[in-house]
């Protein structure tokens, strides 16, 4: 179960948002008439206290996809727990439920102002950062915990503190009490993060580095964090720069583009990424913010920087010649040079295309007059018979044949297909190439799965044994692809005889494996 709490004070578009052209649901409501009247009840309370700033709390409950739809009482047992733990009790609130999608949620939205009194929950004790004790949690503190924890390490915060931790806490509860899908603690996504840690280059990394040669950059993970080490983000980009790589920053938004994140991609080979947050370990993270929190004071962050950078020198990467460079450079100009055929190939056929439907266009007009003058000689009773004979004779063979003529013509430009990594390494060690060998023999065999395929005969067709009819009977009458019933079967089964006529008995014994009854 996902809980998303979002604050506000606008509670007139809260509730169109809720009710208007949706499918929807009223659950229940509380303090209030009735959804329609529950912005202004709910405004004309929270203009009791002029000083607080989010006057509205809007919570969205969403079950997971294999919990199905939960009944109504589950969910508003949900509401109350959540309500319970902000300290929300007797405040107006309506639950409304939305059917217009796939997953199962609930919408609640509370006025954090009492109509009561006119202010917000009383402030609640605290645990305070750092002074995790008793498994407590994110929750305030009961009277029995306040009385047994120092006052050290409490602190009297707002009812909102925290909120998303606690409610979220509350669902894992729940959840474990009705046999729902629960959230990952915190502990067990990090426990998550460093298990993904210890296996190799993702799968598709794999399969590229397959196809095209490059190395999968996690198998690079150690230097690539030394490099990010630095503290300043300009000494970062020359250390990547120092072994081939370069920063990328990722965008969200296609108007308003938002920073979103950081990728390390390869300079020679800006197809081959990596997510900076993939390089995470269980002492250090570096992620975009984890390595902004991180620089020298007084240096621009990456923001900032990104802009105003300064482009790094050409930097030779640090790695030494060996087999698999040699030949990678080799197979990055084969690569090179079938692109530029391929796009010479390319221009050729576009050509070639406009001349044959130019001249495919002129052939058809040639037929339609060669059919207009041959056809002005005969009588009109022998038009009909004569279009219909020059179309399947004359112009359906000679326009097939300059079809297959335009497809000889096309067939020395079609697109041929670059061999990969793989296959030119395989192929170099065929030729006898000694470094080509070592290569293939250090790369990771490639995994080819053949589908078995089983030998079947020919699929029986059912054959259904045909009636005699009467003689006052026609068969085009009868639908075939239904079985005749006798009228005295029909009458036998209606009267509990058993009894069946041999060729219906025959056919359910057959291809029913029963006797025909239900």
């Amino acid at each position: 179960m996902i809980a998303n709490p979002t604050w506000g004070a606008n509670f007139a578009g809260l509730v169109d948002y809720l009710t208007e052209n949706r499918d929807h649901q009223v659950l229940h409501f509380e303090v209030v008439s009735s959804v329609e009247n529950a912005a202004a009840e709910m405004e004309a309370a929270a203009s009791l206290n002029s000083r607080a700033k989010n006057k509205l709390l809007h919570l969205s409950l969403s079950a997971a996809h294999e919990d199905g739809q939960l009944s109504d009482d589950k969910w508003l047992y949900i509401v109350s727990q959540q309500q319970e733990a902000l300290g929300l009790d007797g405040h107006a609130f309506v639950v409304v439920r939305h059917e217009d999608t796939e997953h199962d949620h609930v919408h609640v939205f509370w006025s954090t102002i009492s109509p009561r009194t006119g202010k917000t929950p009383p402030k609640m004790w605290f645990l305070k950062k750092g002074c995790a004790t008793e498994n407590i949690g994110p929750q305030a503190l009961t009277t029995e915990q306040v009385a047994r924890v120092p006052e050290a390490y409490r602190a009297l915060r707002s009812f909102d503190f925290r909120a998303l931790a606690r409610v979220q806490d509350v669902c894992r509860r729940v959840a474990r009490e009705l046999d729902l899908r629960r959230l990952n603690t915190p502990q067990e996504a990090k426990a998550q993060r460093l298990k993904a840690l210890e296996r190799e280059a993702e799968p598709g990394q794999r399969k590229r580095a397959e196809r095209t040669g490059s190395v999968p950059l996690m198998e690079r993970s150690e230097e690539i964090r030394e490099a990010l080490d630095q503290r300043v983000w300009q000494s970062r980009s020359d250390a990547l720069a120092a072994i081939g790589l370069q920063l990328e920053p990722v965008y969200t938004g296609t108007k308003t583009k938002r920073l979103r994140g950081l990728t390390i991609a390869d300079i020679s080979d800006p197809g081959n990424k990596l997510k900076a947050s993939a390089l995470d370990t269980g002492v250090q993270k570096f992620g975009l913010g984890s390595l902004d929190k991180r620089i020298l004071k007084g240096t621009p962050d990456f923001k900032t920087w990104w802009p105003e950078r300064k482009m790094s020198s050409s930097f030779e990467p640090l790695q030494t010649p060996d087999a698999r460079s040699e030949l990678k450079q080799d197979y990055d100009l084969e690569v090179a040079q079938h692109k530029l055929d391929q796009e010479k190939r390319r221009r050729e056929l576009a050509d070639l295309r406009i001349r044959q439907t130019r001249e495919l266009r002129a052939k058809r007009r040639a037929l339609m007059k060669q059919r207009k003058n041959e056809a002005i000689r005969l009588k009109p009773s022998e038009r009909r018979a004569f279009y219909s004979r020059f179309s399947q004779q004359v112009r359906k063979r000679e326009l097939a044949e300059l079809e297959a003529r335009h497809r000889v013509e096309r067939s020395p430009l079609r697109r041929r297909r670059m061999p990969t990594w793989h296959q030119f390494i395989a192929a170099r060690a065929d030729a006898g190439c000694q470094k080509a060998g070592v290569v293939l023999a250090a790369m990771r065999p490639v995994q080819t799965v053949k589908k078995t395929v089983t030998a079947t005969g020919p699929k029986k067709r059912l054959s259904v044994p045909n009636k005699e009819h009467s003689k006052d009977q026609h068969l085009a009458n009868q639908p075939t692809t239904r079985i005749p019933k006798s009228k005295s079967f029909l009458s036998g089964r209606n009267q509990g005889n058993t009894e069946m006529p041999e060729h219906l008995a025959a056919y359910w014994q057959r291809h029913k494996g029963g006797q025909g009854r239900s």
